[in-house]
């Protein structure tokens, strides 16, 4: 349900003050956010769901934010995982291609796959034996072994699947796994596109 609120002078001077970028300053810490924050603006903070945008090249870095509030009723704002956006052509959720680090299995009998693309949702997998696509296909689960050891167990449904025992399927995942399965995209994105990064910083 849409709540349409009219902000009065204070509440848009609050929104200035809390976006506002000190050019002077190089601190990288959190900014702290004062108290006197107005009823009708505390209300949106804890209804809304915060977003922040950085554009990298032909990327945009979708940032969750939230808005916590401490004993003393001040706003600190905290950023999580971002989710990378390729903006070329159709806007979709970034993949990897370049996957060959990643260890996955099936559900149904623990089949190794070879992972050919990996978003936060969707992967292409490749069965040993293109008549193990079955096996793939009907699997509620792919797990996914990353290189720091992590196991995640990601919900999968069948999109397709092509010649060659090649499988494409959509991840529906949340909580835990879908934070992590985020945070190694985008370290992966920050390591194969580290000069775009380099170029934003400066």
């Amino acid at each position: 349900m849409t709540v349409n609120h009219s902000f009065s002078n204070e509440e848009l001077a609050c929104f200035s003050e809390l976006f506002a970028i000190d050019d002077d300053s190089k601190s990288t810490s959190i900014p702290m956010i004062l108290a006197d924050i107005p009823k009708g603006i505390s209300a949106v903070f804890a209804q809304a769901s915060l977003t922040l945008l950085a554009e990298i090249g032909p990327y945009k870095l979708w940032f969750p934010l939230q808005l916590d509030a401490d004993e003393l009723g001040q706003f600190k704002p905290r950023l999580g995982v971002p989710e990378v956006i390729d903006v070329q052509g159709i806007e979709r959720s970034w993949r990897l291609t370049q996957a060959g680090e990643l260890v996955a299995y099936s559900e149904r009998n623990f089949m190794p796959l070879e992972v050919l693309s990996l978003s936060s949702t969707g992967l292409a997998v490749r069965t040993l034996h293109a008549s193990d696509s079955y096996d793939v296909c009907h699997s509620r689960f792919i797990h996914l072994l990353l290189p720091s050891g992590s196991r995640l167990d990601l919900p999968v449904e069948s999109v397709r699947t092509d010649i060659g025992g090649v499988n494409v399927l959509k991840i529906r995942s949340e909580g835990d796994h879908a934070q992590l399965l985020r945070q190694y995209l985008f370290n992966c994105h920050r390591k194969q596109y580290s000069h775009l990064y380099s170029e934003g910083a400066r």
